[in-house]
């Protein structure tokens, strides 16, 4: 599983605009129809990330959220990256603000690349380091470039 490769530049935003979590789900379902990665009706995927979100926070900690959802219908898994300069309340496990937020959709059907894109997003962003890097990427071009960078550094 190869995170960049999921990954398009208009769907990956440094400056959030959403100040609370239903805003911010909102926002990155709107980043990908905007990289047009929508294949299936976004009020589907919108809704299928908000009932997920239901289950338990996706806010996973240290500033990390990773909204994510499956999604019958979707040919291949679509992903989008968010930033917050100030944070927003995610409900994440250590109580902190989310400042990335990664989301994820994959095709209802393929369980197994669903968990390891999960795993790898995980484990690109579990550096505190690389999270504070990525926080100063200008642009959505420096973001790929970042991610691409890490995954080469994984084993």
């Amino acid at each position: 599983m190869i995170i960049s490769d999921i990954l398009r530049l208009e769907g990956i935003e440094v400056d959030l605009k959403s100040q609370t979590k239903e805003d911010v789900l909102i926002e990155l379902v709107d980043l990908l129809e905007q990289a047009k990665m929508l294949d299936e009706n976004k009020e589907i995927i919108r809704n299928a990330i908000f009932e997920r979100e239901k289950l338990s926070s996706t806010g996973i900690c240290d500033g990390l959220a990773i909204p994510h959802a499956k999604v019958s219908g979707i040919k291949s898994i679509l992903g989008g990256i968010g930033i917050s300069k100030q944070g927003i309340d995610f409900q994440a496990l250590d109580k902190k603000v989310s400042k990335i937020f990664f989301i994820l959709i994959s095709p209802k059907e393929d369980h197994g690349n669903h968990v390891k894109a999960l795993a790898k997003i995980t484990k690109i962003l579990k550096e505190e380091s690389w999270r504070e890097e990525l926080m100063r990427c200008p642009g959505p071009q420096e973001v790929l470039d970042f991610i691409k960078d890490k995954e080469k550094n994984l084993v």
